[in-house]
């Protein structure tokens, strides 16, 4: 994949209109294992000889009404391309994992939620990989420095 004419972005709303959210990335960390802050009872491990790559996606709800978020049942792929490979986000039952969102949103709601991917363990920023959003039409990139 040539990156040359392509503009990264941190707002991938654009894709989301029809869900009536926003969708802003917020960052990512890199560890061993990740625990939903609202489950604590469920974590996410790396295999041997890998790390979590948890990058954070900021959601809200741009409607005057509650919404009922379902991302399970959506178009939606996530793609991580770093310099050797492209990687699929790892399915988790977790309840702030975006690719597998549901829940209610009140109205002009905020929730913090995550992507996870599994990287090689000698990983380390700069990383210059890139998250490749698509929902089935059109897609955006954003920058994971």
């Amino acid at each position: 994949a040539t990156t040359e004419n392509v503009s990264y972005v941190t707002d991938v709303s654009g894709l989301y209109e029809n869900l009536n959210l926003n969708v802003i990335y917020a960052g990512y960390t890199i560890a061993r294992q990740y625990t939903d802050k609202n489950t604590s009872s469920l974590a996410v491990e790396a295999s041997d000889g890998k790390r979590l790559l948890i990058v954070k996606l900021d959601i809200k709800n741009t409607s005057r009404e509650t919404l009922q978020v379902d991302m399970l049942n959506q178009n939606y792929q996530y793609s991580l391309h770093t310099d050797t490979d492209v990687v699929e986000p790892m399915l988790t039952m977790l309840d702030d994992d975006f690719t597998v969102y549901t829940g209610k949103l009140k109205a002009g709601a905020s929730r913090k939620t995550v992507i996870l991917f599994e990287i090689p363990k000698e990983a380390e920023k700069p990383l210059n990989y890139t998250l490749e959003v698509s929902n089935g039409t059109s897609s955006n990139m954003i920058a994971i420095p």
